[in-house]
């Protein structure tokens, strides 16, 4: 563990590979491991970001319960 702020964990992990393309497949198929490894056995663990997007009218609405904007996909017929 490198970091440790605002409730998240920064975590470093130290490979090695013989060449520099190597090297970052190495890291990119660990991150991702990783990352599927959280998900899976420790979905809570994941940090969450929620949004809640207030109208010009001032209405508190969450995104799900808002217009869809003209020409948005679910304004457009299938």
């Amino acid at each position: 563990m490198t970091d440790a702020t605002h409730g998240m964990v920064e975590l470093r992990a130290l490979m090695s590979a013989p060449d520099a393309p190597s090297a970052w497949d190495l890291r990119c198929e660990v991150r991702e491991a990783l990352v599927t490894y959280l998900q899976r056995q420790h979905p809570g663990s994941l940090p969450r970001t929620r949004v809640l997007l207030v109208e010009s009218d001032g209405e508190r609405r969450p995104a799900w319960a808002r217009e869809p904007a003209a020409g948005s996909r679910r304004d457009r017929p299938e």
